[in-house]
């Protein structure tokens, strides 16, 4: 199998989760004003709890699936045979979920018409097939079949939404666009299964189980942070504060965590075929890539929330400005955690090493839940999310730390760190001068992306100087063409 480009992939998959984070970045300023901080508590509380049953349901297979698929690209029948166990372990542990979830929640709770629409999110994530084409580094397919569904949702949305009572229609929009767009992916898969004789699925038990630990524990500092403060706090309002928060800074994240998802079956691939060398050269290359992007992303968030939270959610969303700010410093450690623990811990099948860091910054994140939250809300809870990521990569570094060798690593973003102090200076100065306006935060973030690689031109930054290099290569041939 000829393998595919991984820039190609990269943008293939950095569209994707764009594409995938869109709508309600797009939808959020008139949401916020129309169904108001309430409203979106309610609809961030409620989903959270079906991201537990999620999550129970796909018991661990959507990361375990994608590396599987990824070392059997070559063997036809082996992929073949994987997909079907993996499919049917699924099926079967989704439709058990649903029951449960069904029983516990959707008869007689106070969001039971909420949970109830849900459960189509609960059935789209069943059949959802992304990791299969994930693992054939497909990235291309999985971006088309789902731009034209996210533009239908953001049109339902401004089409049916008009007022505060409303919150089950977003809902239904929500849970209706995956579950269409998970349908999509089926199309077209036959030419890429083969028929098979035999199947083993409970060879997989076990290994997607120890992947299952670390997601759960993955889970409760993305998702318990919204459940605790919807039971510790008695103002809903702060979930939809922090749910806000987490948009704005989960989408300048995206940018940092696609190069991820491209490079885990890529690496997984190479590891299964005992090729240590070009392992190691991928890894320092997404390093590289992490401290490029997530460094100018952690001032910018800093610089940019006050001018853009007034004019972006309206009235009565203030707070969101500060948890912002605090939320910042995870652009880099996320983007770290993705590169020690899925692309090296996971992809080479260290998954144990990896659960245990997780694991550590599930327990550090729900202590620091439990403190802070009661006295000081959802920037308690935001600064609980903040050190419990810390916590986890001092773990991973520790079991990594005689299989590579991650002082050039960190030496490395010394360049990306000053360039990075010189943007927020200038950015600072200016941004008091400037109303909240989008074009105001349009010019902040252009100003700042052009003075970060001004400085680290100057700072004779070799990956920067190489990538334009390229650009303008690429460029020359076109304008002779």
């Amino acid at each position: 199998m000829n393998k595919r480009n991984l820039k190609k992939n990269y943008i293939y998959n950095l569209l994707y989760q764009i594409v995938a984070i869109l709508l309600p970045i797009i939808t959020t300023p008139y949401l916020s004003r129309i169904l108001g901080a309430k409203g979106i508590g309610i609809y961030s509380y409620t989903l959270s709890i079906v991201s537990y049953f999620v999550l129970m349901g796909a018991l661990g297979t959507n990361m375990y699936a994608q590396r599987e698929i990824a070392c059997y690209q070559d063997d036809e029948l082996a992929k073949s045979k994987a997909f079907k166990e993996i499919l049917i372990i699924r099926l079967i542990s989704f439709l058990i979920t649903s029951i449960i979830f069904f029983i516990t929640f959707c008869i007689t709770n106070k969001y039971d018409m909420y949970y109830r629409i849900l459960l189509l999110e609960i059935f789209a994530s069943m059949i959802d097939i992304t990791w299969f084409y994930q693992g054939m580094e497909d990235f291309g397919k999985i971006v088309l079949k789902n731009m034209t569904i996210k533009c239908i949702s953001i049109s339902s949305i401004f089409i049916f939404i008009k007022g505060p009572n409303d919150i089950w229609i977003y809902v239904l929009i929500y849970a209706l666009s995956n579950l269409i767009g998970n349908l999509s992916l089926w199309i077209g898969l036959k030419k890429h299964i083969k028929k098979v004789n035999k199947i083993s699925p409970k060879r997989h038990l076990k290994p997607m189980l120890l992947l299952l630990i670390p997601q759960v524990a993955m889970s409760i500092y993305n998702v318990l942070d919204k459940t605790m403060l919807g039971i510790l706090v008695n103002d809903i309002s702060q979930v939809g504060f922090y749910e806000q928060s987490q948009k704005i800074t989960r989408l300048a994240i995206t940018i940092v965590t696609a190069i991820g998802t491209v490079m885990i079956p890529r690496i997984s691939n190479v590891n299964h075929k005992g090729d240590k060398q070009r392992l190691v050269k991928y890894i320092y290359g997404s390093f590289n890539l992490v401290w490029f992007l997530s460094i100018p992303i952690m001032f910018g968030l800093i610089v940019v929330a006050d001018n853009l939270v007034p004019w972006f959610f309206g009235n009565g969303f203030e707070e969101v400005s500060l948890l912002i700010k605090v939320c910042s410093p995870i652009a880099v450690l996320i983007g770290l955690a993705n590169v020690l623990g899925q692309q090296y811990l996971v992809s080479t099948k260290k998954q144990n090493k990896y659960t245990y860091a997780v694991v550590a910054s599930a327990v550090f994140n729900f202590l620091g839940n439990l403190i802070l939250i009661p006295k000081y809300t959802a920037i308690g809870a935001t600064i609980s999310s903040v050190v419990a990521e810390l916590v986890g990569i001092v773990v991973e570094i520790y079991f990594i730390r005689k299989e590579l060798d991650l002082k050039p690593v960190f030496r490395t973003s010394r360049k990306y760190f000053i360039a990075g102090v010189v943007m927020f200076a200038v950015l600072s100065g200016m941004s008091q001068f400037l109303r909240p306006t989008m074009l105001s935060t349009f010019l902040i973030i252009c100003l700042g992306s052009v003075v970060y690689l001004l400085t680290l031109i100057v700072l004779k930054d070799k990956f920067v100087i190489n990538m334009l290099n390229q650009i303008l290569s690429v460029t020359l041939k076109r304008v002779k063409k």
